[in-house]
């Protein structure tokens, strides 16, 4: 069983996110108390969101590298690629 055909990369922060929704209020005054009732309250909350926190870092961990790799793969010019890159990282 093939699981990058049922389960995506982005899945586990979505799955996360939706069970997160239920309880979670965006209002100013009550996000705190929210978040405070899903770690304490809700069963296994605070599970749910660690694998958020997780799985949100994870997938932008591999996406970043995803980002410098794949350009390798393609030209393994160190100058044509990397100086550049380098450059234009300095000028920001």
């Amino acid at each position: 069983m093939d699981l990058r055909k049922w389960l995506p990369p982005g899945s586990p922060p979505a799955i996360t996110g939706v069970a997160i929704a239920f309880y979670y209020s965006s209002s100013t005054p009550n996000a705190y108390s929210s978040i405070e009732y899903i770690n304490n309250q809700v069963p296994n909350g605070w599970l749910i969101r660690s694998l958020h926190n997780i799985a949100g870092n994870g997938l932008i961990a591999v996406s970043l590298v995803q980002i410098l790799v794949q350009p390798m793969r393609r030209e393994r010019n160190f100058s044509r690629f990397w100086l550049p890159l380098l450059w234009k990282i300095m000028l920001v």
